[in-house]
């Protein structure tokens, strides 16, 4: 009777030793591989949408009515700009003068008593010259007025900041006057700022471009033949 009690406990002791084999196999290899996991964040694409009119006639000007002694400032022109942008971020305007003539008033080639010495100071600043075959008749100044800005959330009004060649932060505008918000004046790049501080990013941007013309004294000019003279600007965008 004690046969079959030795037998399953033989059976019991090889079962077990038989799991264990099949438990702890010895490793044939080695082998690894990777997940790569890629993506781009892009800013947007903007464009000038709306620069209009890109065109503005002075219309024929009678020398009677322009000053012989002083400058004449003409009536202002506005344009409008507007720039979309397909996803928020924030822009930089600037402007450059393609007319390719000295602005008088910064040359010194156009001298005014001092009664004028602070209106003639702010045009020698500007980089916009009106000229007739090469020679200086006037400037224009750039005015930034009704500045404002939207992105998906909703908008509202913006100041100007300004930054000049070699400057890494921006500087805010002094308030008051158009005679602080020149486009084509001391700064170089121009950009919106909901805060005074800071650029702002948004998906649109509009202002009014407040084209204004100064012609310098008839007394340097030569009335004996009809004078056709005119402006170009270039309005440069980067975001």
């Amino acid at each position: 009777m004690r046969l079959p009690i030795v037998h399953a406990i033989f059976l019991v002791l090889l079962f077990s030793s038989s799991s264990e084999i099949f438990a702890n196999p010895e490793k044939q290899g080695h082998q690894e591989k990777q997940i790569i996991i890629t993506g781009k964040i892009n800013p947007g694409a903007c464009e000038i949408a709306e620069l209009a009119p890109s065109r503005i006639s002075l219309g024929n000007l009678d020398s009677l009515h322009l000053e012989r002694n002083m400058i004449t400032q003409l009536e202002p022109h506005d344009v409008k700009i507007g720039i979309q942008c397909t996803a928020p971020t924030s822009i930089v305007i600037r402007s450059s003068d393609d007319i390719g003539v000295a602005n008088p008033f910064a040359t010194g080639s156009v001298l005014l008593d001092k009664a004028t010495a602070t209106l003639s100071e702010r045009l020698g600043a500007l980089r916009g010259a009106l000229a007739s075959n090469g020679k200086p008749v006037g400037v224009y100044a750039i005015e930034l007025h009704d500045m404002r800005y939207a992105d998906e959330r909703g908008g509202g009004d913006a100041e100007p900041l300004g930054r000049k060649k070699g400057m890494e932060g921006w500087e805010a505008f002094d308030n008051g006057t158009g005679d602080s918000r020149l486009l084509n004046g001391p700064y170089d790049e121009l950009t919106w700022s909901s805060d005074g501080i800071s650029p702002v990013n948004g998906m649109r941007f509009d202002a009014t471009l407040k084209i204004v013309p100064y012609i310098i004294p008839t007394g340097r000019l030569n009335l004996t033949d009809t004078i056709d003279f005119e402006g170009k600007s270039t309005i440069t965008l980067t975001y």
